[in-house]
């Protein structure tokens, strides 16, 4: 595969030809190339979300009239992230103090996987447009454009076979396609989607990068590099200063450090099982942050996070505003005295999900077990723990009953300046 910039091209570009005389593929802008739809606009990609008209939902801009250039639109600062699914179904069980809105931001509605309308007010222009003429290692077209409620199928069969069918885009899919703050793209040759990425503001200069997908039929064409380039370009172009993915597929650590993207921490997953009898850890106030990131900052084993909290939905600065913004969400368990605090993220699965550990001795494991209480009283099959290799708190963790749910694979979490 030959490398290039990738560079916008004008509209109806024809393909190029290399010195050999083979035709390179080209990026198509799909909009500028088809007849537009009644009334000037793509019909609607999906009906019926609460409080949203539908034409806003995964719709398209066309192209400006010749001689005049698309406005560009300001940026809010986004509110925060998603709030946590399926966790905390059984709040009912301890103190309502304690765990009322577990996990849940107070006030949010979820109808159907989708959060309520006006939840990200402003995010990435929604474009069906190519972002350039990479070269790629085919003689076809690839067009992206946004993914369709009708993409689902297809999109299932190409996340079918990554990591032996446990791909977590089938669970997320109609939350994804109907999130009007983001990109979640397709990228079609001839007619046939063969790729899928997502592009996600999730923080003030941040943007998350997500769900790089590649049909098995069509992999080592350059496709991946060349939608990787792409929402690069369009993050940059939007003013973000960083772009942030996490990842723990081998071929994609090589994409993405080929890409420029600098690895600011590794992490490995523990396992504890879930165990009956005992009661769940504290949720603290939002106003004890300060305290806590007190405690937090000079814990050892701190500065394995590389400043950020690990959170594989969406890696945030770590400091006294993010615990206080995680507090408020229900997504904080502290010990005794506040001497030890564990930050939860959103689950994969049937389990409670931990991103970060602070403290040690006797507090922390008295977290770490409260948290293995919590998963029984919540129906949950298990703990999971994202850690640092050599964080002081592995020894922590085996007396807490504490084994590797995976050792021989790490998670890695990448950013790149834009």
């Amino acid at each position: 595969m030959q490398s290039c910039d990738v560079r916008r091209r004008r509209p109806r570009s024809l393909p190029r030809e290399d010195g050999k005389g083979r035709e390179r593929a080209s990026l198509r802008d799909d909009a500028r190339n088809r007849p537009a739809a009644p009334g000037g606009r793509d019909p609607p990609a999906s009906a019926g979300w609460p409080g949203c008209e539908a034409a806003e939902v995964q719709r398209a801009l066309h192209a400006p009239p010749p001689g005049r250039r698309r406005t560009r639109r300001g940026l809010h600062p986004l509110p925060d992230h998603d709030p946590i699914h399926e966790h905390g179904r059984s709040a009912c069980r301890q103190p309502s103090a304690l765990r009322s809105g577990l996990g849940r931001r107070r006030g949010a509605r979820h109808h159907g996987g989708a959060l309520e309308a006006g939840r990200y007010g402003s995010g990435l222009r929604r474009r069906r447009r190519a972002f350039g003429g990479r070269a790629l290692e085919t003689t076809d077209e690839l067009t992206v454009r946004p993914v369709r409620p009708a993409d689902e199928a297809r999109i299932l069969e190409i996340t079918k076979d990554v990591w032996e069918g446990r791909d977590y885009i089938p669970r997320v899919f109609d939350r994804w396609v109907s999130d009007a703050g983001a990109e979640f793209q397709a990228a079609e040759i001839d007619g046939e989607v063969v790729a899928v990425q997502r592009i996600r503001p999730y923080a003030p200069g941040l943007v998350w990068y997500e769900g790089l997908r590649v049909a098995s039929t069509h992999r080592r064409r350059g496709i991946a590099r060349a939608m990787l380039d792409a929402a690069v370009e369009e993050a940059r172009q939007q003013g973000f200063r960083e772009m942030r993915l996490a990842t723990r597929d081998r071929p994609a650590v090589e994409l993405f450090e080929s890409a420029g993207f600098r690895r600011l921490v590794e992490m490995r997953w523990w396992r504890g099982l879930r165990v009956e009898g005992g009661e769940p850890s504290r949720i603290p106030d939002p106003s004890e942050a300060p305290r806590l990131w007190s405690m937090a900052s000079a814990s050892k084993g701190i500065e394995l996070y590389g400043g950020i909290c690990p959170d594989m939905n969406g890696a945030r600065d770590l400091d006294a505003h993010e615990l206080e913004r995680l507090a408020r969400e229900g997504l904080v368990r502290v010990g005794p005295g506040g001497r030890a605090l564990a930050l939860l993220r959103e689950p994969w699965g049937q389990n409670v999900a931990v991103s970060l550990l602070a403290g040690s001795g006797g507090a922390l494991r008295e977290v770490l077990l409260a948290l293995r209480f919590e998963a029984d009283a919540d129906g949950l099959k298990h703990v999971t723990v994202n850690l640092p290799p050599g964080h002081p708190a592995e020894d922590d963790l085996r007396a807490s009953g504490y084994d590797f749910a995976d050792a021989e694979r790490s998670a890695y979490i990448y950013a790149l300046t834009l």
